[in-house]
């Protein structure tokens, strides 16, 4: 009896924790238990459930099913069936029923028993819309997606990537990447492939090239990573993005900036260093000699009688013996040295790890020697000469400015001396300093004497002809030396006290006469050009602001210019700029392109306009690689 208590017991645990719906019911459909799981599963108590039935809660459209379910009393039923929720929701269930003994004689069972499918029936149809999402994914992809097994094989491909190679999906998926890689890029592939093989990356991104079927190769980038498939065989998924375009504009760009770079350090006419690129590279060589304890030897030199070869046969032919004379210096040097073209025809070389003087004075004479060799062109022969001034470092000087100071005397001697020699600098070279600080003293009483004045260039806009802007130009009207430049004067104004003194009396007068000319001729901007150590000094943007206070000239009616070696020192150059900018001032580049930078410059810093280097400009037509120049430094000012 105990047993049997036991037994009893076990089967009723059974019977209500079982997670399907158990019913037992009469042959005719009568409910009479249910376990737990089925009033759940149906949203009806026991006894609802008993008043609705076995048919209540089986939905059969024709019987069928019930008829089974009524007959399972004489034979076992097992199959799908459509169920109804107390809400009237219908669900699917797999339903399984047989007779069992009901306790009493003649009075038997069945039970049913119900597992609800609606929860594995939408995890089917999730699955197989997730798996439909993916498919069109895979297929509708704007990048390649590539499923290849671990020797490279191509299992699977979409049709982005068969489109990107021009082949038919079925020829890629007998080929492997192997096939169509570059051979530049085997070894990094393999090597990439192999560490994501023995597990020590994840995965791996990488710029390489394949083959198209016309042979030409595209660069494209791969993001590779590893998988398994659903009977955990290991193969690789590949994300394949065509950048040929982007990669060739990058390319482009960085060609473009190596050219603009190249342009703004060196001469564009005879490819030597320019004089702005030199200032860094003589300070490079100082610095080193210095740390290394050798001398360096500085040759400043200038052509003999060019002024005459120019203004008789022509800037064109003046320009083609330049060219020559660069080549004839570049060859005449060692790799270490620097040539530099420094001005029109004045050239510098910096000799480096000189053991004495005469190693300098072998230098000079071969290139002198070079130098006065006759010239060649298409119509005719020129015969020039060049002299030559050499100063010592450090015995000579010990900074820059010294040191080509000095070269300088020395060359001035050479020149007072006949032409066509060298010489060193001496300590008594007195008579050529004399005359420096002559004109410098000149300089200073032009100030006085209202010798200094300014010509103004009209700048035109060119769709309509109008006047958008004067640029004052300074000039000196010397009494005793005649007409000057700002360019042959102002490189004597080395004094700080008359560089500056003279720079805020040219800000302060352009400003005053245009304030005047504006009130007649129509309030167009003025551009007034200004230098390296009037912009740096601390006073300037003070200044400005007094100028524009004391002349009343609109600040938006001034640009201020300069050129880009003004602006070498970054945080001074920005917080000049932004105190201008805050007063309403305007700033131009002069010349970009023959100066000391790049185009990365002009996205550093807060400029309103960039004028091209003419040379640059003059070029565009013809050269490609000038004209590519200029276009990138219009698409980044722009």
């Amino acid at each position: 009896m105990k047993q049997f208590e036991t037994s009893a017991s076990h089967y009723q645990a059974l019977f209500d924790s079982n997670h399907d719906a158990i019913l037992l019911s009469t042959p005719d459909g009568e409910i009479v238990a249910a376990n737990p799981a089925a009033q759940r599963m149906f949203g009806r108590s026991l006894d609802e459930l008993r008043a609705a039935g076995r048919s209540g809660i089986i939905f059969d459209k024709h019987g069928i099913q019930n008829d089974h379910l009524a007959a399972a009393d004489r034979k076992p039923f097992a199959g799908q069936v459509r169920c109804l929720r107390s809400n009237g929701e219908e669900f699917p269930a797999f339903a399984s029923a047989r007779a069992v003994d009901g306790g009493e004689p003649g009075q038997d069972l069945v039970m049913l028993t119900i597992h609800d499918l609606s929860q594995m029936r939408r995890l089917l149809e999730r699955r197989r819309v997730t798996e439909e999402r993916l498919r069109t994914t895979f297929e509708q992809a704007p990048v390649g997606i590539v499923e290849e097994d671990l020797d490279g094989h191509f299992l699977l491909v979409n049709r982005s990537f068969a489109s990107m190679l021009r082949y038919t999906r079925e020829r890629l998926q007998k080929m492997s990447l192997y096939e169509l890689l570059h051979p530049d890029d085997l070894s990094a592939v393999q090597s990439a492939r192999e560490r994501l093989h023995r597990g020590e990356i994840s995965y791996y991104t990488m710029e390489m090239r394949l083959r198209r079927r016309d042979g030409v190769y595209l660069w494209v980038n791969s993001s590779v990573t590893l998988a398994a498939d659903r009977m955990g065989t290991s193969h690789t998924i590949a994300i394949v993005e065509d950048i040929t375009s982007r990669r060739r504009a990058r390319e482009d760009l960085e060609e473009a900036n190596r050219r603009s770079y190249y342009l703004a350090t060196h001469d564009s006419l005879t490819g030597l260093v320019n004089r702005q690129h030199f200032n860094e590279c003589l300070h490079e060589a100082l610095a080193h000699a210095r740390r290394e304890g050798f001398t360096v030897a500085l040759h400043l030199l200038d052509l003999d009688r060019f002024k005459w070869i120019n203004d008789t046969f022509g800037h064109q032919f003046g320009d083609a013996l330049l060219k020559q004379v660069g080549t004839r210096l570049k060859s005449a040097v060692r790799e270490t040295d620097i040539v530099a073209r420094f001005a029109g025809d004045e050239f510098v070389i910096v000799q480096t790890h000189v053991d004495n003087r005469d190693s300098a004075a072998m230098l000079a004479s071969k290139v002198i020697a070079d130098l006065a060799r006759p010239y060649s062109f298409d119509d005719g022969e020129a015969v020039t000469g060049a002299s030559a001034g050499i100063a010592f470092f450090p015995a000579d000087a010990q900074n820059e400015a010294d040191l080509l100071k000095y070269a300088d005397l020395a060359l001035y001697r050479s020149k007072r001396d006949g032409r066509g020699r060298y010489s060193f600098y001496e300590g008594a070279m007195s008579d050529s300093a004399a005359e420096v600080q002559a004109f410098e003293r000149d300089l200073v009483g032009a100030l006085h004497r209202d010798e200094l004045c300014f010509y103004y260039q009209p700048q035109f806009e060119l769709s309509s002809g109008r006047i958008a802007g004067v640029e004052a130009l300074l000039r000196w009207r010397s009494k005793d030396r005649g007409f000057i430049p700002a360019s042959d004067f102002l490189v004597y104004a080395k004094d700080a006290n008359v560089n500056l003194r003279l720079a805020e009396w040219s800000l302060r007068t352009a400003c005053s006469s245009h304030r005047t000319w504006i009130e007649t001729n129509g309030a167009v901007p003025l551009t007034v050009n200004v230098w390296a150590r009037q912009f740096s000094h601390p006073s300037f943007a003070q200044t400005v602001q007094d100028v524009l206070n004391d002349t009343g000239l609109p600040p938006n009616l001034l640009f201020i210019e300069m050129r880009e070696r003004v602006l070498l020192d970054e945080r001074t150059g920005d917080d000049v700029i932004r105190r201008l900018k805050a007063l309403g001032v305007r700033v131009s580049l002069d010349g970009f392109g023959t100066d000391v930078t790049a185009l990365s410059f002009l996205q550093n810093h807060s400029i309103d306009a960039v004028k091209l280097a003419n040379a640059l400009v003059e070029w565009v037509p013809g050269r490609e690689a000038e004209s590519a120049v200029a276009a990138a430094v219009l698409k980044v000012a722009n």
